[in-house]
């Protein structure tokens, strides 16, 4: 049975786009989610594992190599504006692709204080809201 998208690729190319737009009002600079409903409003992916980097120019979206034919399927119709990822440390490639000078970014709201230490500590470079 062939995948039908719930969203046309305008649909969820606007929705990046309205993503990108608040990161600029918010001063953000980049946006990491590891947040269910977060990473399907802005890719359309409803697996896991899954984290999703959105800065101005680029959107990653990492997942295991198990569920990436999945992630390809969900999100074919932004392959252009969305990369897929098999990293086995979602966080140390984001660490490598973020530059290496300050940065302000945004993180879920609903992380644990704990989980939230663990991103301050891998980003320390980096001011996390």
């Amino acid at each position: 049975m062939p995948h039908t998208p719930l969203f046309t690729t305008q649909e969820m190319r606007e929705r990046l786009r309205r993503i990108r737009d608040e990161m600029a009002t918010l001063g953000l600079d980049a946006v990491i989610t590891s947040n269910q409903p977060n990473i399907r409003y802005a890719s359309g992916f409803r697996g896991e594992p899954h984290t999703l980097l959105l800065t101005e120019s680029e959107a990653v979206l990492y997942t295991s190599f198990r569920t990436l034919p999945w992630a390809q399927k969900q999100t074919q119709e932004l392959d252009r504006d969305i990369e897929l990822s098999c990293a086995p440390e979602a966080l140390d490639d984001i660490s490598q692709r973020l530059p290496q000078l300050a940065q302000t970014i945004g993180v879920d709201a609903s992380l644990s204080h704990l989980s939230f230490q663990k991103l301050q500590s891998k980003f320390s470079l980096h001011t996390l809201l």
